[in-house]
Formats: C-alpha cells, structure tokens, sequence
C-alpha cells in the first residue's frame, strides 16, 4: 500500500469495533492468524518501544488481544468480512 493508501485505510477505520486490530495490522504487518492469535503475554508497552512477539497459534482462549464483545475469538471470516467494508469505504476494493 502506498502512504496515500494507508491514510485512506486509517480514515475508513473511524468508528469500526476492530479499528485496534487494523491499526495492529498495518503498523505491525501482522497477518491474521498472528493479529487473531496475539496474546497480551507476548506485548510489550512498557519498554522505549513497543514490542510483540509473535507464536503459534494456541488452541484455549485465554488472553486473547482481540476479542469479540462477549470474550471470544474473533472469527476469521468476521474480520475478513470487516475488511472488505473498511477497503470499499477507503476507495480501495
């Protein structure tokens, strides 16, 4: 993506539920099983920068970054389905 492109893409993101976990994304690279899979163990904040460490996919729920509203793991087709409505809004798809 260019920077223009970005731009779009984090304007689009304005009052989207999973803004955070694009935000992750496009700052981070991080593909969507490593954005689904993060777990606050393995971020780091407190340091001069920040810092995510990126593991194998685990099969409980436990400390999961990005959620759904009632606790559990976002669904892959769900954020897909997120994605696809933020790239249209951004002039993108």
């Amino acid at each position: 993506m260019t920077s223009a492109e970005v731009g779009a893409f984090i304007r689009a993101l304005h009052g989207e539920r999973l803004r955070p976990a694009f935000l992750a994304a496009v700052v981070l690279g991080l593909r969507r099983g490593e954005l689904l899979g993060l777990r606050w163990n393995y971020v780091d904040l407190a340091g001069d920068e920040p810092a995510v460490e990126v593991r194998q996919q685990h099969q409980d729920e436990a400390g999961l970054v990005f959620t759904t509203p009632l606790g559990t793991p976002v669904d892959p087709d769900n954020l897909r389905h997120h994605l696809s409505g933020i790239t249209q809004r951004a002039g993108l798809g």
